[in-house]
């Protein structure tokens, strides 16, 4: 901290003394030096430069699997390079969103005063930024449309056409260090984004795209900076979510480390931390929860049968990663130097090489990528058809070999088949065995599951947090996924027990305990101002409905608990699509 703290807003001079070359067109009208470079010409190097360094500006990119050919990879063009979470904040035009925008002015002015920007300046190039950003908001789709709308396939030439004012494919050739991309796939999502970028690009004036690339530098670099820097990144937390003290330095390294380095810091905690038992056990419950979903399908009376046939097969082709990679990453040529701020340059430049590099090998379908076997989560590929359970969740309070089994599975096996169910929700129904995108269900099948989907929608719909309507469509996925996820890992629970004590029915007090562990995952707390955020932009409903949601639906629960028929957690007409 002595030593980044020294540094004050050195990091910055190498990218602001590179902004010199953004230069405007019509300072050369008329001279001898008409041809030199200028306008969007001079601007590409820069957004390059920038990329290289993660900050987005205009756009972000990934390399990931290609939904419509699973056995390789794709290069993924997305919509970025805003920073208000909500792109509604800089245009709606309602007291909250003023509120929220006046308050980003404010932060905006102090990063270019840091950057080296003079009281007057400043004032001027904040509103600047805040009218680039504001443009491109306007072109933004919504949370709800980035879920569920499919990517459209490119070629690097068709891309340029939509954006020829951006020079992408210089952007990404100066990015792949010469991987020959002619013949890569590229998906985008929001192809309008781009056509509007495009003539955005041309009508902004060189001044404004200069203040907005030093903000983006500025602020992205600044939260790996002194004090000063970590204050005002604050100062933004407050305005957007409300957060009153900033989080601590060794909080922050920690997560760096875990980002930059997962399998370094994974092994780490593997070795200390888990055991076969664990890992072993995980196993056996995801199997068991797989067998009951396997005979759920089987006797859904909506699918027809060649479509239970396929969905089964999907389901038997599912792997489960757990614990951690077979092949831990060795970051072959990685030399860090002890600089905060240079080794994060250092590290991303790393992982830009590498994931170019992928799209001319065939897909592994069980690499983690940046997945830490030390996070505390676990997720399902849709294009991948596999199940990944880092290490970090399978500990205390979601599981432990001492717990009763009703524990272990109200917590980590609902949490297990919430994502087995990801499989099967709104957007995973789409991907056939192979994890390619592909209509294999019947018409009446679809039609069948939208109207199931559409009751799960319109219950969520009805709930409120503080006084604001969840966005059943934008969580339609995740719910699917908790209502699902509950009931499996409930079955499962139940058949262990007769298996293992021969018993026909769990105890009243282990069925209670099953649905209080569940409920127990979902302990948090949060600010208000979170939770508006939260329903706008997340595709989890908050997490009191990730309770109350899933159980209200069991006839399950309702018996662990008597609950009367027509209570709020008992209610006479429920939802179920598996």
């Amino acid at each position: 901290m002595t030593r980044i703290n020294e540094l004050g807003s050195e990091p910055l001079k190498p990218y602001r003394e590179a902004l010199r070359g953004l230069k405007g067109c019509s300072m050369y009208s008329n001279t001898v030096i008409d041809k030199s470079p200028c306008g969007l010409e001079t601007l590409w190097p820069l957004v390059a430069m920038w990329q290289r360094i993660y900050v987005k500006a205009f756009f972000d990119w990934s390399v990931e699997v290609n939904p419509h050919d699973p056995k390789h990879y794709a290069l993924n063009i997305m919509q970025d390079g805003i920073t208000l979470p909500d792109p509604k904040w800089y245009y709606s035009g309602t007291a909250d969103a003023k509120v929220k925008l006046a308050g980003f002015k404010k932060v905006v002015k102090k990063v270019l005063r840091m950057a080296g920007e003079g009281e007057s300046d400043s004032e001027y190039d904040a509103e600047s930024v805040i009218a680039v950003e504001t443009a491109m908001a306007k072109l933004f789709e919504d949370a709800q449309h980035e879920r569920t709308h499919q990517q459209t396939q490119f070629t690097l030439e068709e891309v340029n056409r939509l954006v020829p004012n951006l020079y992408l494919s210089r952007v990404l050739e100066k990015l792949s260090g010469g991987v020959d991309l002619a013949k890569t796939p590229i998906l985008v999502r929001n192809p309008e984004y781009l056509k509007g970028l495009n003539n955005l690009l041309v009508s902004t004036p060189a001044s404004h795209l200069r203040s907005y690339m030093l903000f983006r530098m500025a602020f992205i670099l600044g939260a790996d900076m002194g004090q000063d820097w970590l204050d005002v990144g604050q100062e933004l937390q407050q305005v957007v979510v409300g957060q009153e003290q900033a989080v601590p330095r060794w909080y922050k390294c920690f997560h760096s480390v875990n980002n930059a380095l997962p399998d370094y810091v994974g092994k780490v905690f593997v070795q200390r931390y888990f055991s076969f038992d664990t890992l072993s056990a995980a196993k056996d419950m995801l199997a068991r929860i797989r067998d009951e979903f396997q005979t759920d399908i089987m006797a859904v009376p909506w699918l027809e049968e060649q479509t239970k046939s396929q969905a089964t097969y999907k389901l038997s082709e599912l792997f489960f990663s757990v614990g951690f990679p077979n092949t831990w990453a060795k970051y072959e040529g990685l030399e860090l130097k002890g600089d905060f701020v240079e080794d994060g340059d250092r590290l991303y430049k790393w992982y830009i090489k590498h994931a170019f590099k992928r799209l001319s090998r065939e897909v592994d379908r069980e690499r983690w990528g940046t997945t830490s076997p030390a996070m505390v989560d676990a997720f399902y590929s849709y294009d991948k058809n596999g199940i990944f359970v880092p290490a970090g969740i399978l500990q205390k309070p979601f599981f432990s070999t001492n717990y009763r089994a009703a524990r272990n599975y109200g917590a980590i096996g609902t949490i297990l088949g919430h994502e087995m169910t990801h499989g099967f929700d709104d957007q995973g129904r789409k991907f056939n065995p192979e994890g390619r995108l592909q209509q294999w269900w019947t018409k009446g099948d679809v039609s069948s599951f939208e109207t199931a989907a559409e009751c799960v929608s319109s219950l969520y719909s009805t709930f409120q947090e503080d006084g604001r309507n969840i966005n059943g469509d934008l969580t339609l996925g995740e719910n699917i996924a908790d209502i699902g996820g509950v009931r499996l890992a409930y079955k499962a629970f139940t058949k262990m027990q007769q298996q293992k004590e021969g018993s026909g029915s769990p105890s009243t007090t282990d069925k209670q305990l099953f649905f209080v562990s569940q409920g127990q995952n979902w302990c948090t707390k949060g600010r208000k101002r979170a939770e508006e955020l939260q329903l706008l932009t997340d595709p989890h409903a908050p997490d009191r409905w990730r309770v109350n949601g899933p159980l209200s639906q069991l006839e399950e629960f309702q018996e662990a608990f008597q609950c009367p028929t027509g209570m709020k957690m008992a209610p006479a007409k429920r939802c179920r699509v598996w």
